[in-house]
C-alpha cells in the first residue's frame, strides 16, 4: 500500500472521535463493526496485508479518545465543583494573554493541599492574576478551582477550555505570591525571547515591533488587533503565526550557514537548533508539525531514504494526536495539517500530469492551498476571500528576506542597537508594504464575502476532495509528451 501511514492516521482519528462520542456499549459495538468492515474493504481495494495494523490504530485511537474525557484525579475534579479553596503551589509555564490590569497565564500544578490531603498530579491550569509574574516563577495561591464553563467572571471574554489526554485544564483566579524560581530550558528560552523582543521594541514602531515578534519569536501578546484583523481578512494571517513556512525558511538559512561543515555534523547541529527553536517559539502545533517533518527529512536523508511530504505530515499528526487527542479540535492544528496535505496532493498531481514548470507549479500549489483551507476559514470566521492567493504569492516571495533580516535585527540588537537599527530597515519596509497590499486587496468586491458553513459541510467537502484526488491519481490517461 502506498503511504500506509496515511490510512493509519485516518483510523487513529476515527478511533479518537469514536472514543469521545461512542463510549457506551452500543457505540462500542458499532465502532468495532465499522472498523473491521472499513479495514477489510481497504485491504481488498488496495490489496494490502496491513489490516491488523489499521484495526490496532483505530483501537488505540478509541482508548486515547476515552482517556481524553477522563480526569487525572476524580477527587481534584470534585474540588472544582465545591466551595473549598485549597492551597496550591504552581510553576508558571507561559503568558497567554494580557488584559487591562491583569494577565492570563498557563501554570503547572506542583502540589495542592486541601485539608489533610495533598495531591501531586501535574495538572495544567489557567491563572488570571494582576501579579507581576513570568514563566519560571514558582507561585503560591489560595483560591477556588473552577471548570472553564463555571468561571463567571470570565464570561465576557468567552474563554474556552480544552481537555487534554488523561487530564483536564481548569481555571483559577486570584493573587499569586512568588516564592521561588524554577530554572529550566523553557525559562532560559523565555529570557532570550524577552531580550530580543525588547530589541524590536527599541528599534521599530509598536505596530511593526508586534508583527516582528509574532513572526520571529512566536510572541503575539502585543500584536495590534487591527493588524491581525487586516491580515486575517486579506488571507495572510498565517504569516504572523510561526509555522512550516517560517521553519522551512529558518532551516534553509541554517543549511547555508552550516554548508562549510561536514554534512553529518551540519545535519546533527541543525536537528539540535530546530529543537531549541521549537521551544523558543512556544511549541505550537504548527511549529511542532513543521519541526517533526524537518526531522523526518533530515534523518531520512542521513539514512539515504526518499522524502515524502504527505507521509511525513501524517507521521507528525499521529505523534501530536497520541500526545493530546484533543488537538484534533485545535484550529491551528487543522489549518496547518490541511495546508500541508493539500501541498503534497497537488505536488503528486503535478508530477503525474507532467507539469514541470516551476512558476506554473508554484502558482497552482498556491491557488490549491488558498482555496483548500477555505472551508476551515468559513467554519471558524464566516467569510471568504477569492483573491487572497495573489496576495499570498507576493508576500511569500519576501518572507525569506523578512525572516533573515528580522532574525539578524534581533540578534544584533543584543550586542549593538545601532547595528540592529540598520538591519531593521528591510523588515520595516516589507511589513509596511504587506500592510498596504492587504488594505489594497480588500478594496476588491470579491475580497471579503461573509457567509458560513457547518462542520458536517467541511467534512463532506474534504471527503469529496480526497476522492477526487484518488480518482485523478488512478486515472491512466496521464498527459505524457512524446519524445
Amino acid at each position: 500500500m502506498k503511504r500506509p501511514i496515511v490510512f493509519i492516521l485516518l483510523f487513529l482519528i476515527y478511533g479518537i472521535l469514536a472514543g469521545q462520542h461512542l463510549y457506551r456499549v452500543l457505540g462500542v459495538v458499532l465502532f468495532m463493526l465499522i472498523t473491521f468492515a472499513a479495514a477489510v474493504v481497504i485491504s481488498k481495494v488496495y490489496k494490502i496485508e496491513g489490516v491488523k495494523l489499521l484495526i490496532i490504530a483505530a483501537l488505540a485511537g478509541f482508548i486515547l479518545g476515552c482517556n481524553s474525557l477522563d480526569y487525572s484525579n476524580k477527587e481534584i475534579d470534585a474540588l472544582a465543583d465545591s466551595n473549598i479553596k485549597p492551597y496550591m503551589n504552581c510553576t508558571v509555564i507561559r503568558t497567554d494573554k494580557r488584559y487591562d490590569g491583569y494577565s492570563k497565564y498557563t501554570v503547572r500544578l506542583n502540589f495542592l493541599k486541601a485539608g489533610d490531603r495533598v495531591y501531586k498530579d501535574k495538572i495544567k491550569l489557567y491563572l488570571y492574576s494582576a501579579s507581576d509574574i513570568e514563566p519560571g516563577d514558582v507561585v503560591e495561591i489560595k483560591t477556588g478551582i473552577k471548570h472553564g464553563r463555571d468561571m463567571k467572571s470570565m464570561r465576557e471574554y468567552k474563554e474556552k477550555y480544552y481537555m487534554l489526554s488523561r487530564h483536564i485544564e481548569y481555571k483559577i483566579s486570584g493573587y499569586a505570591y512568588k516564592t521561588g524560581y524554577e530554572k529550566s530550558l523553557n525559562t532560559y528560552m523565555y529570557k532570550l525571547r524577552t531580550s530580543i523582543a525588547d530589541v524590536y521594541d527599541n528599534v521599530l514602531p509598536s505596530k511593526e515591533s508586534g508583527l516582528l515578534k509574532a513572526i520571529i519569536l512566536g510572541d503575539r501578546l502585543e500584536l495590534d488587533e487591527e493588524i491581525y484583523e487586516l491580515f486575517r481578512n486579506a488571507g495572510i494571517v498565517h504569516i504572523i503565526a510561526v509555522s512550516g513556512l517560517h521553519i522551512s525558511i529558518f532551516a534553509a538559512i541554517l543549511m547555508i550557514l552550516l554548508g562549510k561543515f561536514s554534512k553529518r555534523f551540519a545535519d546533527i547541529l541543525l536537528l539540535i537548533i530546530l529543537f531549541l527553536y521549537a521551544i523558543f517559539t512556544g511549541c505550537s502545533p504548527s511549529v511542532v508539525r513543521a519541526v517533526i517533518m524537518m526531522y523526518v527529512f533530515i534523518i531520512g536523508d542521513m539514512l539515504g531514504r526518499d522524502y515524502d511530504v504527505i507521509s511525513s505530515c501524517a507521521f507528525a499528526a499521529i505523534l501530536l494526536l497520541v500526545y493530546s487527542p484533543c488537538y484534533i479540535y485545535d484550529m491551528g492544528f487543522q489549518y496547518s495539517f490541511t495546508a500541508v496535505f493539500i501541498i503534497g496532493m497537488t505536488a503528486d498531481l503535478l508530477r503525474k500530469y507532467n507539469i514541470s514548470s516551476g512558476y506554473l507549479g508554484t502558482f497552482i500549489v498556491s491557488v490549491a492551498v488558498a482555496f483548500g483551507v477555505k472551508p476551515i476559514t468559513l467554519y471558524y470566521f464566516g467569510y471568504i476571500n477569492f483573491i487572497d492567493f495573489a496576495v499570498n504569492i507576493i508576500v511569500i516571495c519576501f518572507m525569506g528576506i523578512l525572516v533573515l533580516f528580522g532574525g539578524i535585527c534581533g540578534i544584533a540588537g543584543l550586542v549593538s542597537l545601532r547595528a540592529s537599527i540598520f538591519a531593521a530597515g528591510l523588515p520595516y519596509i516589507i511589513l509596511k508594504g504587506t500592510e498596504y497590499l492587504s488594505e489594497l486587496s480588500l478594496k476588491a468586491p470579491i475580497a471579503h464575502i461573509e457567509t458560513h458553513i457547518y462542520g458536517i459541510t467541511v467534512l463532506i467537502v474534504y471527503t469529496a476532495l480526497t476522492f477526487a484526488y484518488m480518482y485523478l491519481m488512478k486515472n491512466k490517461k496521464s498527459v505524457v509528451r512524446d519524445k
